[in-house]
């Protein structure tokens, strides 16, 4: 007969955690974000199969805003960031789940002016394949209010400003690029 025995589930995902490879963390918590953002994309085409498109935008927007707070939020706490420049807002894109998937680069002017440009963007590859048009609402809508809100949310006077929308002509081209600069008061 087995004998029956009790875990805590939070000491066996420590003991879990612990066992694993610095390179099998970074993949978990990799994969974790591509989950996260391919849930968006589930619930967001269940909302528009019902609703229709332009209900879908609005529901998404105001949920992102209620997530993109708590992400923002509980990263720079979990994480202890201090300084809230550009630079540190960068560090926390880069980590952030919201982020899975994406590539880019950033070119610091100084630590309170930065351009961050995406070579690399799974939403808007999968729009345009899509082949209806709604990687410009994705673009101008939905990311344009998703880069401020993370920006303000993480230290209001950052402004945010996009110096280059999608037309990606060229598998080369740069998908967007956006502005980050810090108004000194």
């Amino acid at each position: 007969m087995v004998e029956s025995k009790s875990y805590d589930i939070e000491s066996l995902l420590s003991s879990y955690l612990e066992s694993y490879s610095k390179e099998k963390l970074i993949a978990l918590l990799a994969f974790y974000g591509r989950l996260y953002m391919l849930l968006d994309g589930h619930w967001y085409l269940s909302v528009k199969q019902r609703l229709g498109d332009e209900q879908a935008v609005d529901i998404d927007l105001q949920v992102w805003d209620k997530q993109e707070r708590k992400e923002v939020e509980g990263l720079a706490k979990l994480l202890d960031f201090r300084s809230r420049d550009v630079v540190s807002l960068m560090e926390l894109l880069a980590i952030m789940p919201s982020s899975a998937g994406s590539k880019g680069y950033i070119e610091l002017k100084n630590k309170n002016d930065c351009t961050f440009s995406i070579t690399h963007c799974p939403i808007f590859r999968t729009l345009k394949k899509e082949g209806k048009g709604r990687e410009k609402t994705q673009c101008e809508v939905i990311c344009r209010r998703l880069m401020t809100n993370m920006a303000v949310i993480f230290n209001p006077s950052i402004k945010v400003e996009p110096t280059r929308m999608p037309t990606r002509q060229n598998p080369d081209e740069v998908y967007c690029q956006w502005r980050f600069k810090l108004e000194e008061s």
